[in-house]
């Protein structure tokens, strides 16, 4: 199977009348979370606040059918990479992938609901760290 082939499936499996996000001009953030496996919203929540090269490494990692939901809705940009013959693309988070990842951590509790507000104190942040890195089964 393809990523088109996946794409195809996916978007003739949910409902096209979702809600938008008239920033990006597709599905809202709610709604990407609501259509990934819970591991892999997991999985970006404990990416929020971190150094996007590690956020791209991450993303690289994801199973293909996560990686494939996240190219589909717009979250990840497949390139190619330079200079590499064997065809094998890339993918990039997009300035919406960013916000699902911000969406993702706020659903989870592991970021304010005001993302603007500053870390307390030095022991917030580690806290919140930790929850991501270690969450707590519900």
């Amino acid at each position: 199977m393809t990523i088109s082939t996946i794409r195809n499936w996916l978007r003739r499996a949910h409902d096209e009348s979702a809600p938008t996000d008239s920033a990006v001009g597709s599905v809202s953030t709610a709604r990407v979370l609501n259509v990934l496996p819970q591991d892999t919203v997991i999985t970006l929540a404990g990416l929020y606040e971190a150094p996007p090269s590690v956020t791209q490494a991450v993303v690289q990692l994801l199973p293909f059918g996560s990686r494939a939901a996240l190219a589909t809705y717009g979250v990840v940009v497949e390139s190619p990479i330079a200079g590499d013959a064997t065809n094998i693309k890339s993918l990039s988070l997009t300035p919406f992938g960013f916000e699902v990842i911000t969406a993702a951590a706020r659903k989870l509790g592991y970021a304010p609901a005001d993302v603007g507000e500053d870390v307390a104190s030095l022991q917030e942040l580690a806290d919140r760290w930790e929850r991501a890195a270690f969450p707590q089964p519900d």
